[in-house]
C-alpha cells in the first residue's frame, strides 16, 4: 500500500507542478487509445472486418463519431496506423473545442480534470484494497499463501487503478 500511495501521490504532484498540463493530457490520450486499440484488435478474429467493439468504445468514450468506413479507409488492419488515426482525430477535436479558452483557464481545467480522475479512482481503489484485505484470509483455507495472494491481487488492482485513471 505504501508503494502504491507513493506512486499515486507522485503522479498527483506531477500534475500539480507540471509546466504544461496539455502535454500530460496528450500523453494520456496516446497511451489510452493505443492500449485500447491493441486490446480490441488482439481479441478480434483476423479474418473479420468487424470493428464494432472498437467503434462502440470510441463513440461512447471519446468526443468523436467514427464509422466503420472511417476506420477502414487507409488503415489496412495495422494497429499502429489505426491508433495514430484515432489519436490524431481526438487531438484535433480537443484542440477545436479548447481553442477559444484562455490558456490560464485551460491549464487549470486540465489539472482539475486529471486530479478529479486520480482522486475518484484512488478512493475506489482504497475501498477495493480493504475488501481484498478482509477476503484474503480465505485463501489460506485453499492451501495458498495469503501474503503472496494479497500481493498478486493488490498489484493487479493497482494496474487496473492506473488504467482507470487514464480512462477517466
Amino acid at each position: 500500500m505504501n508503494k502504491q500511495r507513493e506512486v499515486v501521490y507522485g503522479y498527483r504532484n506531477e500534475v500539480l507542478t507540471t509546466e504544461s498540463p496539455r502535454d500530460l493530457v496528450n500523453e494520456i490520450i496516446e497511451e489510452t487509445i493505443s492500449a485500447k486499440v491493441s486490446e480490441y484488435l488482439t481479441n478480434r478474429d483476423k479474418d473479420s472486418e468487424d470493428y464494432n467493439e472498437l467503434l462502440h468504445w470510441v463513440n461512447s468514450t471519446l468526443p468523436l463519431r467514427i464509422s466503420a468506413e472511417d476506420i477502414k479507409i487507409g488503415q489496412e488492419d495495422n494497429e499502429e496506423e489505426l491508433s495514430n488515426f484515432l489519436i490524431g482525430k481526438v487531438k484535433e477535436t480537443y484542440e477545436t473545442r479548447v481553442a477559444d479558452l484562455p490558456l490560464e483557464v485551460l491549464d487549470q481545467e486540465e489539472r482539475r480534470m486529471v486530479m478529479a480522475a486520480i482522486d475518484k479512482q484512488w478512493q475506489a481503489h482504497l475501498y477495493n484494497m480493504d475488501a481484498l484485505r478482509e477476503g484474503v484470509g480465505l485463501r489460506a483455507q485453499g492451501q495458498k499463501d495469503p501474503l503472496i495472494e494479497y500481493k498478486n491481487e493488490a498489484y493487479n488492482l493497482f494496474v487496473t487503478l492506473m488504467d482507470s485513471i487514464k480512462q477517466d
